[in-house]
């Protein structure tokens, strides 16, 4: 039924989400994401906690799959589940779109609630595996500003390598102002962690 895209598919497969068969809540995650309807949404967010990984995984992928009507809802769990295994498998599969490197622009705009809301979704997705994608970021984008607004971000996410990041930029940033900002919060570390 999935492979047709008829949206009429989704009812009958979401009577199955919770066969006891993982196999077939697998196919139903991948059938969910090619009905390409709106309905499909809250079945997949319910099977982006199902207890196997990979039924995670194809539920997480059908969403980002079904595009910009699901993005809100992917973020909103994001932000909000409590289930860590779902967080990590949408911020996986966040990262293979190009959603994170939007938010990562947000941060450059000069509507303070699109910043604020792309800072609370990056440290989310920091928190949640996307480190990489934002030091990566913090070191090459292009425009300063974004670049002060990530060191701000990374000050919020709990990661081992968190010093030596802000280190590498504090030291090795081409723009004095990210230099100074980064700075600042690697003195802040230094005093809170010897409180």
């Amino acid at each position: 039924l999935g492979k047709v895209k008829a949206k009429e598919a989704v009812q009958p497969l979401g009577r199955k989400i919770t066969d006891t068969s993982w196999v077939v809540r697998l196919q139903i995650a991948k059938a969910l994401g090619s009905t390409g309807g709106v309905d499909a949404v809250p079945l997949l967010l319910e099977l982006v906690s199902d207890t196997r990984w990979q039924i995670r995984a194809a539920a997480a992928n059908s969403l980002c799959r079904l595009g910009n009507f699901a993005i809100p809802s992917l973020l909103r769990m994001l932000l909000h589940s409590k289930d860590r295994y779902a967080r990590e498998q949408i911020v996986e599969e966040l990262q293979k779109t190009n959603i994170l490197n939007a938010e990562i622009n947000k941060l450059g705009s000069k509507n303070k609630k699109e910043r604020d809301t792309a800072s609370i979704l990056l440290v989310a997705a920091g928190s949640n595996g996307a480190i990489n994608l934002i030091e990566e970021a913090v070191k090459f984008h292009l425009n300063p500003d974004t670049r002060i607004r990530l060191v701000h971000v990374l000050s919020l996410i709990n990661h081992p390598g968190l010093h030596e990041i802000l280190s590498v930029v504090s030291e090795c940033d081409e723009n004095e102002g990210v230099r100074f900002v980064a700075k600042k919060v690697l003195e802040k570390e230094v005093t809170q962690s010897s409180l």
